[in-house]
């Protein structure tokens, strides 16, 4: 399985316009910023600590946690998280955390960089107490209710040929009633759900068994899960340091071929990212991999960042919506080179005059956060362009609690300056 997990796991896309552009985990990889959340009068709040370390994630006063939850908005590096668990877990009887093969094809330079660890989830010996690691993408198994047949379908079927899949069936049954097993569901927001379950099953029988779900937090707020069904929910803010992760990714994708090289490189992009007013952005790992890999091309965003935002916002509608096109006159120049945004422009057109009324309006106190009454007033609560706008992660939801209700959603644009470029599309 271990074996298994570095084919599949050890190697990540850098670019979100391009998922074959991919360089190896620990080259580019660095801690996100995680963030503990904590349950006040049947609403979650974000808390002023910040969780450096698995044992936080995993045990509450030395019990293992049962339920786990993550919630990032889209592009936020959920999956990457669990990609470097998984393989943390992997190396801990091992010397190397990846196949040593793979280090001939990567440059000196980024051996250097991979050198320079943080303190951040270094207790990998909590990992021990799992004999197996079980790493589900939900969106590949969304008909599926039960989490043994998501095994299966996903890992022990990929193991093994036919002939011998249902002799390791069994023993994945008895594995999971009598060993320590963690589950990673990646994705919950992708995940349809069927017959009533608003959660994957897991047998009862599989008493040793712990679950740490991925998720956005609109779902959340849409199911309405028991807070005894959450035993801690974490919230993925993005990157600690975004220019350490640069210079990585810098290392990786561009031709630098000495640290010398790499540093230059470096101190041009700080000097341009500082020049142009984009720091903030590069908070978002798909911001900040987006903006590295257009700065690599020449393609510099200035003073004026509708392209850029147009390439994010393409980078989005791909989430909820794959098929592709290209338009034949594009309506603005800073259409040019998407490929998502044509298929799905009445969705398009929908959220740009929600965005311009609902940021720019002088009759509301708060234009970041609105309830669904507001989105009836411009058609967006339908639930098929409802549905869309939150899997896209062009808006999120969050439950407030109401005196008159047990609790409310509230939507709010995740992603303020993609939808005030949105706001100014004319109507």
């Amino acid at each position: 399985m271990k074996a298994y997990y570095n084919i599949t796991l050890s190697h990540v896309s850098t670019s979100p316009l391009n998922y074959w552009d991919q360089a190896r985990l620990d080259d580019i990889y660095m801690p996100p910023n995680l963030q503990l959340m904590i349950n006040k009068k049947g609403s979650f709040k974000k808390t002023d600590r910040q969780i450096t370390d698995y044992e936080n994630v995993f045990l509450n006063r030395s019990k293992l946690n049962k339920h786990m939850f993550i919630q990032g908005e889209a592009g936020s590096g959920k999956p990457t998280f669990l990609a470097k668990l998984v393989m943390d877990w992997c190396c801990i009887n091992t010397t190397k955390s990846f196949d040593t093969s793979q280090t001939e094809t990567t440059h000196n330079t980024v051996a250097d960089l991979r050198v320079r660890r943080t303190h951040f989830f270094e207790d990998l010996t909590i990992l021990n107490d799992y004999i197996f690691v079980f790493n589900i993408t939900l969106s590949d198994s969304v008909e599926q209710i039960y989490i043994l047949e998501m095994i299966k379908q996903q890992i022990i079927d990929s193991l093994y040929v036919k002939d011998v899949r249902e002799d390791a069936y069994t023993l994945l049954n008895v594995i999971m009633e009598r060993e320590r097993c963690l589950v990673l569901l990646d994705g919950l927001d992708e995940w349809t759900g069927q017959g009533g379950h608003y959660l994957p099953t897991l047998a009862a029988s599989y008493r040793q068994c712990d679950v740490l779900i991925t998720t956005r937090p609109w779902k959340l707020t849409e199911l309405k899960i028991s807070d005894s069904k959450i035993d801690i929910l974490l919230q993925l803010e993005g990157v600690n340091e975004p220019f350490d992760v640069s210079k990585r990714l810098l290392a990786c994708v561009d031709e630098s071929k000495t640290s010398n090289d790499v540093e230059n490189k470096q101190s041009e992009f700080e000097s341009y990212i500082y020049n142009n007013g984009l720091y903030e952005q590069l908070v978002s790992p798909m911001m900040l991999s987006l903006i590295v890999q257009l700065w690599v091309k020449h393609i510099e965003i200035k003073s004026s960042k509708c392209e850029l935002y147009s390439l994010l916002q393409d980078s989005l509608l791909k989430k909820a919506n794959g098929e592709t096109g290209e338009f034949q006159q594009p309506p603005f120049r800073c259409f040019k080179w998407t490929q998502y945004i044509e298929p799905n422009i009445e969705h398009v057109d929908r959220l740009a005059e929600g965005a311009f009324n609902l940021l720019f309006s002088d009759k509301r106190n708060n234009s970041l956060m609105f309830s669904s009454v507001e989105l009836k007033k411009y058609n967006l609560d339908k639930k098929e362009r409802l549905d869309f706008s939150l899997k896209s992660g062009i808006l999120s939801a969050t439950r407030k609690v109401s005196t008159l209700r047990s609790s409310s959603s509230f939507y709010q644009h995740e992603h303020a300056r993609i939808s005030r470029c949105l706001s100014h599309r004319p109507q």
